[in-house]
């Protein structure tokens, strides 16, 4: 299968993995036969926190007037921001930030949560939970929910349209 690595160094990796008949996860030689697919460097200006993938195609063009491709990768990074990279190719299809002053010098985006339709929602240091659409990279809505920061986010289900503090969202 494919698996998506970020890290410390700003970089994002896709690599094809596939187990090895016979080998235990224990193995010293390894369980896992992995190859590396890209390295996309510098994919922040800061380190990676959290990826996801969403599958599937997304239809039409986003705001920077690129196309979606099968397949995206979604990473954000204590640098603030949001990349959204095409999963086959590594091209960057479009970047948003999630700019808070009164948190700047403890900000990050911690965590990335797909839906399994065009939704999806971040977490960040500053308490706030957001929901964007990750065709378009258009914010959905933004809404506090803890009183400092957020570590971990999880979606379960899927809801058609939910009414998320006044705004109708698709998660």
């Amino acid at each position: 299968g494919t698996l998506v690595s970020g890290s410390w160094d700003r970089s994002l990796k896709i690599w094809q993995v596939r187990p090895i008949p016979g080998r235990l996860p224990d193995d010293s030689r390894g369980s896992v036969d992995s190859t590396l697919v890209k390295t996309i460097s510098e994919a922040h200006q800061d380190a990676v926190m959290a990826v996801d993938l969403a599958s599937g195609s997304s239809s039409g063009e986003n705001e920077g007037g690129k196309r979606g491709s099968k397949g995206l990768i979604v990473s954000c990074s204590v640098d603030w921001s949001i990349h959204v990279h095409g999963l086959a190719t590594g091209e960057m299809l479009y970047a948003l930030r999630v700019a808070n002053p009164q948190f700047a010098s403890r900000a990050s985006v911690t965590k990335p949560a797909l839906s399994s339709n065009s939704g999806m929602l971040f977490c960040a240091d500053d308490g706030a939970i957001r929901a964007f659409d990750v065709r378009s990279g258009k914010q959905k809505a933004r809404w506090h929910a803890h009183d400092d920061f957020i570590r971990a986010l999880a979606v379960v289900g899927h809801a058609q349209e939910e009414d998320i503090d006044g705004a109708a969202v698709s998660v």
